[in-house]
């Protein structure tokens, strides 16, 4: 790992192409600027640092389906947080746009890529005093734009992790609240989403 960064590193996920490409990203904490991003990329020798672009927040997950593609997804941090996608192209970090309305309370946690179709998830609402998001979100990155899927209808929770076999056939999991807290999992078949529970 690169040596002489000020802060506290903490690496929060890894993605494997082979065993000679590895992208692992996290976040630098206690540093002059705050918290900031950081990428290691492991080409079976050893680690080279790459940094991440603009205000880092949380990266909360990575998924790297091809040597030189990766998306990345988190929470922003400052003001309202926001949930954010990053794709690298084997040298830089490039932000992407995401479909949140204005003022949406929103976090991502899990990523999943089948291809260059991806699945991101995690929470969000118009509005939540207390910190938690209230819907879980999914959201598809088509290789171009992010689009935000309908989650299953009257489910209040947070989805926070996600398995994509194929851009048609992904699997996401988290807890739903209300009364107490319960598993919950959703399956999506590249046009709907249906709520599971599990066991």
């Amino acid at each position: 790992m690169r040596a002489g960064v000020e802060g506290n590193h903490v690496l929060g996920s890894v993605s494997c192409v082979t065993a000679r490409y590895c992208v692992a990203i996290g976040d630098v904490y206690g540093s002059r600027n705050g918290s900031t991003g950081f990428t290691e990329i492991w080409n079976g020798r050893g680690w080279t640092y790459a940094s991440v672009p603009g205000k880092a927040g949380e990266a909360a997950s990575l998924s790297c389906p091809a040597s030189g593609y990766c998306v990345a997804a988190g929470t922003q941090d400052g003001g309202v947080p926001a949930g954010f996608g990053q794709l690298w192209d084997g040298t830089h970090w490039a932000q992407t746009a995401m479909p949140w309305p204005h003022e949406t309370l929103s976090y991502l946690y899990g990523v999943s890529c089948a291809g260059k179709t991806c699945q991101a998830v995690g929470a969000a609402a118009a509005e939540a005093a207390d910190g938690n998001a209230g819907q879980p979100a999914a959201l598809t990155w088509n290789g171009t734009s992010w689009i935000r899927q309908a989650t299953a209808p009257g489910t209040v929770g947070t989805l926070f992790g996600v398995t994509c076999v194929t851009a048609a056939d992904c699997v996401a999991v988290g807890s739903q609240a209300g009364g107490s807290t319960r598993s919950l999992a959703e399956f999506w078949n590249g046009t709907a989403r249906t709520k599971v529970n599990p066991t």
